[in-house]
């Protein structure tokens, strides 16, 4: 059995489906010692370390596709609302 220090899962539509805690205990379960990253937990460590409070976000894609996507509109909202928290 190989010991991790982390595990990325690398899915961020899926993050958010799923739940980040859901994705943690079922990583946890599995590996134990490892830590676990996704996309919108990377980038709000990335954010909080450079003290960014205000930002934009280009989304380089469809404009029907971004305007379909719930998990793009929850995404943005996380990112969001945990900058000004």
């Amino acid at each position: 059995e190989q010991k991790l220090d982390c595990v990325v899962y690398a899915c961020t539509s899926g993050t958010i489906a799923a739940g980040y805690d859901n994705i943690k205990n079922k990583i946890q379960a599995a590996k134990p010692e490892a830590k676990l990253s996704t996309p919108s937990t990377a980038a709000l460590k990335a954010l909080k370390k450079l003290n960014i409070k205000k930002l934009s976000i280009l989304l380089i894609t469809l404009n029907h596709l971004v305007l379909k996507s719930p998990q793009i509109h929850i995404l943005i909202f996380i990112l969001t609302w945990r900058l000004v928290k």
